[in-house]
């Protein structure tokens, strides 16, 4: 079983094999070593994550029942991660793999692509990675004037496998607490001012953008806060103990994640000494939603009872209980600023954050409101129905956003197709009456469909208890948003050029 529930793997590696060779030494292939890297610092951000399942197939397997088994991990992994490439490009199965993954309906937030070189002049890419943003995993050599793939070991190569594994860490977690796949927070975008709304980020790899100044911690303590929906006290957040240089950050975290109304422990003011802090400690995080430890140049303290100190003993606890766990050191501290060779090696560590505060604080942020958002559709009763209708060359788009609706605990109705006109008819204004919710789906089916049942809504309109309606526009792509009909309660929501349910999902939320 894996990390995120439903399926087998959690992530799937596509890549084209003869990338896979060493450019250093004769040890592992690049895109090995990259996978083991990249299951290391994912694993850490998920508290451990024992359950995480990688499929990274090694053999390449040169026969029909090997693409056979390939194309069934596809359709059975979370997550899809592309290593781009002009090879991958031209290679039918890697083509054939990435075209399975994105056959899903609510693809979009879960694939991930990397670069690995850049395609050769005049070459495009003829799948989804042409209009996907790909994270660079080379970089011009201006003496050559040619492109050089990273190699491990560099500072560029290891900020870049951080992005990838906190971006697919993020949409995994978002996954196993709320359910489906949500937008994960881009790496390629400004970060913003936590004491501001939350926006709805884009799942796609890019570089890192400039960063924002950190906040002052007078600034910090008096920004005015979102106010936030409710939160159901079962999101925890625990903020570790940390050494004097960092007591500032960590009371602020505390602080700042308590006025959103989450329910905060803070390990600084557990029982001192070994064997009552690690009691105190595992006591806060088992069961708790996550761990963040923030970490600066200091060791801390190592009392003759807890000779590993309160950041290792921390770790280990958080591990023990199998706590998703973020530990975060700004960009200008590195293991160069201690001698203490144990705090060096947990500060230059690949599964360690570096990131201004306002961008650590972001990525906490949206962790907690995705379990929150989860605990919150769990907890809500049942009231009356989703009705989602759709015409017969629409059928199978209806049908998947049915089982995503299914999967969260809400009813649903889809239009019956095999039946009379009249029969048909009757069926589609009883559910027009009573349902909840309508949504209506602009796929395949003509404008002129849409049209016709927009006019059925209007005259229904005072006969209908339906809270939302929306129009769902999806592939194909070039139809244009303007319906030509307004509604005072009539949202459109665009959703080329694939269907996307997450927004979907969201407007439910929202008004529910």
């Amino acid at each position: 079983m894996a990390y995120t529930p439903g399926y087998e793997y959690d992530v799937f590696v596509s890549y084209a094999s003869v990338d896979d060779f060493n450019l250093i030494d004769d040890g592992d292939g690049w895109i090995t070593e990259l996978v083991e890297l990249l299951d290391r610092m994912i694993r850490s951000r998920l508290g451990g994550g024992d359950d995480l399942t990688i499929y990274f197939d090694r053999h390449r397997l040169a026969s029909n029942h090997g693409l056979s088994t390939l194309l069934d991990a596809v359709r059975q992994s979370a997550t899809f991660f592309a290593v781009a490439s002009s090879a991958y490009n031209q290679r039918e199965w890697t083509q054939r793999e990435i075209a399975e993954f994105c056959r899903q309906p609510d693809y979009s937030n879960r694939l991930f692509a990397i670069e690995y070189l850049p395609l050769l002049p005049g070459e495009q890419y003829h799948s989804i990675l042409e209009s996907r943003k790909r994270l660079a995993f080379w970089e011009r050599d201006s003496a050559f004037n040619v492109e050089q793939t990273l190699v491990r070991g560099s500072a560029t190569y290891r900020a870049r496998c951080t992005q990838v594994a906190q971006q697919i860490a993020t949409q995994l977690f978002a996954m196993r607490f709320g359910g489906g796949a949500a937008a994960a927070p881009s790496a390629g975008t400004q970060e913003r001012d936590p004491a501001t709304p939350l926006g709805r980020p884009s799942a796609a790899l890019a570089p890192a953008g400039p960063a924002q100044a950190a906040l002052a911690p007078a600034a910090a303590a008096t920004a005015p806060a979102a106010v936030p929906a409710p939160r159901p006290q079962a999101v925890r957040l625990v903020v570790g103990q940390t050494a004097a240089d960092m007591e500032d950050d960590a009371e602020r975290l505390k602080a700042f994640f308590a006025d959103l109304g989450y329910d905060v422990t803070y390990l600084s003011e557990m029982r001192q000494g070994g064997r009552d802090f690690k009691a105190d400690a595992a006591e806060a995080m088992e069961g708790a939603t996550l761990f963040v430890l923030p970490i600066g140049a200091h060791p801390g303290r190592r009392p003759k009872d807890l000779p590993e100190g309160y950041y290792a003993a921390q770790l280990d606890v958080a591990r023990d209980c199998a706590t998703p766990t973020m530990v975060w050191r700004r960009p200008d501290v590195t293991g160069a600023n201690t001698t203490v060779p144990e705090h060096a090696a947990l500060i230059d560590d690949d599964t360690v954050i570096a990131a201004t505060y306002p961008g650590f604080v972001n990525q906490v942020r949206y962790l907690l409101e995705a379990a929150a958002r989860a605990m919150s559709a769990s907890a809500k009763p049942a009231s009356g129905y989703i009705f989602i209708n759709a015409d017969q060359s629409d059928r199978a788009a209806a049908e998947h956003l049915q089982d995503v609706f299914v999967t969260i605990g809400q009813d649903t109705a889809v239009p019956i197709y095999d039946a009379s006109p009249h029969e048909l008819r009757e069926d589609l204004i009883e559910r027009l009456s009573d349902c909840d919710t309508l949504l209506l789906l602009y796929g395949e089916v003509g404008l002129r469909w849409v049209r016709a049942q927009l006019s059925m809504l209007s005259k229904m309109r005072p006969h209908m208890s339906a809270r939302i309606k929306a129009v769902c526009i999806g592939p194909p792509a070039g139809k244009s948003s303007n319906l030509g009909f307004r509604s005072p309660d009539l949202e459109i929501l665009d959703l080329n050029p694939d269907w996307q349910h997450s927004p979907i999902v969201d407007l439910v939320n929202r008004s529910s």
